[in-house]
């Protein structure tokens, strides 16, 4: 599924007041697109800084972030001051509350004023991939992947044959 498309799914489902599926699109989302650009962000320093004693540090942090959950990439984000001081704060306070009711679906499902709550948590998140963190971090993400689908330059035979 593409990125736009994602987007506007979730989009598609907060106006159909389709809460649950906005919720887990949502976080799914968010997440996703954070793994994604601390991975990117490592790729790059290990392209920057290549033949130094760091890479095997960096590529090991590289394979981790895979794994990390969402306050592992919120921290990591922000101790190297890709994400600010507030921004942190909204994502780890969406965070929270997303945690809070994953944890416990099964029982929220059955209470009254779920969906008041989903809502309230959508529109939280809503914010959040409208900042500007996240303009920036989707910017550059979209970006890349444009990039991949350009064939790369042509180089003229001669070049590759030391010519």
């Amino acid at each position: 599924m593409k990125h736009q498309r994602l987007k506007d799914q979730i989009s598609g489902c907060l106006l159909k007041e389709e809460y649950l599926e906005a919720f887990l699109l949502q976080g799914a989302y968010i997440e996703s697109l954070l793994k994604l650009f601390a991975g990117f962000k490592v790729f790059v320093s290990l392209q920057k800084d290549e033949g130094k004693p760091e890479d095997k540090l960096l590529g090991a942090l590289g394979h981790k972030v895979k794994n990390y959950g969402m306050f592992e990439l919120i921290e990591l984000l922000s101790e190297a001051e890709l994400v600010s001081g507030d921004e942190k704060a909204s994502l780890h306070k969406y965070r929270e509350k997303r945690n809070n009711v994953l944890h416990d679906l099964l029982k929220e499902i059955k209470k009254e004023g779920f969906d008041d709550e989903l809502r309230e948590i959508c529109l939280e998140g809503k914010k959040l991939i409208e900042s500007s963190v996240f303009s920036r971090i989707s910017g550059t993400l979209v970006d890349v992947l444009e990039r991949k689908k350009e064939p790369p330059p042509s180089i003229p035979i001669q070049q590759k044959l030391g010519e």
